[in-house]
């Protein structure tokens, strides 16, 4: 059985037959007279994929021969080979046919092909000498003087080029998601990781991107939640569109420096469907994780990922919106983290909520201040210290300064 992805170039979009036995037809090759055996070729695959249009010149081939077309080679997947690195072949829009066939028939096929006018290339005869080639490859090659080689892929692209794409990175180790045919990433621009991932895996993953690849990408990094992990091969599309416009939103990025700034904790934000959280990933405790939105974008904020609160206080009774910028200011007994609010709009949702500018200032303080108490406390009993605050003192009051007791501060500005 195999299943089969038919790209319409008409309607750019995929049509898939889950299913299909070895004799039964080609969709949309007419009369029987390609079966998905013959166009397996010598494939082990059981995905494979082509386009209408393809077949529609098989169609009119066939006509026009006016008889049976042994195939001896038709689809390959890049990571089985047999053929060159650029393959239309891969893409399911090449067939080398006659292989079994007489000289004067090969000159036939290799003539109604021709006069069909539907192939994108048929090589001439002094080429194959034993076989005839005829491909429908589509799209404008990405390198330049040249009708050969794939075209690029660029985000929203939807294509068996893109399916080509794909299982590469996933052969090489790379996962692209499942085989949907759709462009939903840049060049390794946001990376989600697994649900269970913790202080060693995302170091790991972090100095291994950062150490091989030349130049290394700037990778805005998530922790996936249990569900978007269990549905990734079914809507990665739709989760990369999510993940980047939570990124630009609520103005949190969590690059590949970010894990190895300290050596006790890693923190980075968590997709949770809606908003983000944050996860503090300790090297000797169990991981802090905020789900709540005022901790999670206030833990971001002093961990330097983010530069933005926009979030519902109260019970949902006011809506917050702000920039952020973090100050640190030394005094005697404690280290002063100056949380300034820039653009700061508070309103009111509810009749109940505080009607005046000062009360929801109040409102925001008082539960600014409660949040970061709280992550101080979680913070110090994990034995972390994932804010830096030792790293602030050391540089306001000299490397040899005691740890001091922080202290929030909001000022609007």
């Amino acid at each position: 059985m195999a299943k089969l992805f038919v790209y319409d170039g008409y309607t750019d979009r995929f049509l898939v037959y889950p299913s299909l036995k070895e004799s039964d037809p080609m969709p949309y090759a007419t009369g029987g007279t390609l079966t998905v055996r013959e166009f397996r070729g010598a494939s082990a695959a059981n995905v494979l994929w082509t386009t209408t249009a393809a077949m529609e010149a098989w169609n009119l081939t066939r006509r026009r021969y006016g008889a049976g077309i042994p195939v001896g080679y038709a689809f390959k997947r890049i990571w089985e080979g047999g053929h060159g690195t650029t393959s239309q072949h891969y893409a399911g829009v090449a067939f080398d046919v006659g292989q079994r066939s007489s000289a004067a028939n090969r000159r036939r096929i290799h003539a109604a092909a021709t006069a069909t006018g539907a192939w994108g290339y048929v090589e001439p005869l002094s080429m194959t000498p034993s076989w005839v080639h005829f491909d429908r490859r589509y799209g404008k090659p990405a390198c330049p003087n040249t009708t050969a080689g794939y075209p690029t892929c660029r985000r929203g692209d939807r294509n068996t080029y893109v399916l080509i794409l794909q299982d590469a990175l996933n052969a090489l180790g790379y996962p692209a998601g499942g085989l949907d045919g759709t462009v939903f990433y840049g060049a390794m621009d946001t990376v989600g990781l697994p649900p269970g991932s913790g202080w060693e895996e995302l170091r790991q993953f972090a100095e291994l991107v950062g150490d091989t690849a030349r130049p290394a990408p700037d990778v805005s990094l998530f922790l996936l939640d249990q569900r978007s992990a269990a549905r990734l091969e079914e809507t990665a599309g739709e989760l990369y569109d999510d993940l980047r416009q939570c990124e630009k939103r609520y103005a949190v990025h969590c690059g590949l420096e970010m894990p190895a700034a300290q050596p006790d904790a890693a923190a980075l934000p968590c997709w949770q469907g809606r908003g983000y959280g944050f996860a503090i990933l300790c090297r000797d405790a169990e991981p802090l994780r905020y789900t709540e939105a005022l901790r999670a974008q206030l833990a971001a904020i002093l961990c330097g990922q983010a530069g933005r609160l926009d979030l519902q206080l109260d019970g949902d009774a006011v809506s917050c919106q702000a920039a952020v910028t973090v100050r640190c200011r030394p005094s005697p007994d404690c280290l002063r983290v100056q949380l300034v609010l820039a653009d700061a709009r508070l309103a009111p949702l509810t009749p109940d909520a505080p009607q005046q500018e000062d009360a929801l200032r109040a409102l925001l303080r008082q539960e600014l201040e409660t949040a970061f108490a709280r992550l101080c406390t979680d913070a110090g009993a994990a034995g972390a210290d994932p804010f830096r605050f030792s790293f602030w003192a050391q540089n306001l009051l000299g490397p040899d300064a005691a740890p001091l007791p922080a202290v929030l501060q909001v000022i609007f500005a």
